[in-house]
């Protein structure tokens, strides 16, 4: 009897050669009865899905899954994206900011993982950021609720 493995993670183009090599078949000579679970885009219900068994491997951005291993939550057993994800912030053309000062009447819009607020802190902690930890934010989990 095969042993059935189901794996998932928040949908981003880093799953694309998985699922591909997945439809195509290309696992079937494993002795692994391997599973794709769709799973929302929320890092933190991957998370739940993972630490109550609905899950027995989780593909998450690095950023996320150190967050997360750093409460006891999961177990980081290894990469294969060698890349680092790219992280900036962003303004409309018009905003001549330089700091966090200048961004006091916009709201920051974060992406629902915790790698985004973990990145924000970190530019905070950069010298003329510092008020960005008090700047509004605004949470969404796609591009249409971001409008």
């Amino acid at each position: 009897q095969r042993t059935r493995l189901r794996v998932g993670g928040v949908p981003t183009v880093y799953d694309a050669p998985l699922q591909f090599a997945l439809s195509q078949g290309k696992y079937a000579g494993l002795d692994v009865n391997l599973n794709w679970v769709k799973c929302p885009r929320d890092t933190g219900a991957v998370v739940s899905m993972l630490t109550a068994g609905l899950l027995d491997l989780a593909f998450l951005f690095a950023e996320d899954a150190v967050a997360y291993s750093a409460s006891g939550a999961l177990r980081i057993c290894g990469t294969f994206v060698e890349t680092p994800r790219e992280w900036g912030l962003h303004v409309p053309s018009a905003v001549q900011s330089q700091t966090s000062a200048d961004l006091d009447s916009y709201a920051i819009g974060l992406p629902d993982d915790i790698g985004a607020s973990l990145m924000l802190q970190i530019l905070a902690e950069r010298p003329g950021w510092g008020q960005l930890a008090r700047v509004q934010t605004k949470r969404y989990n796609s591009v249409r609720r971001a409008e």
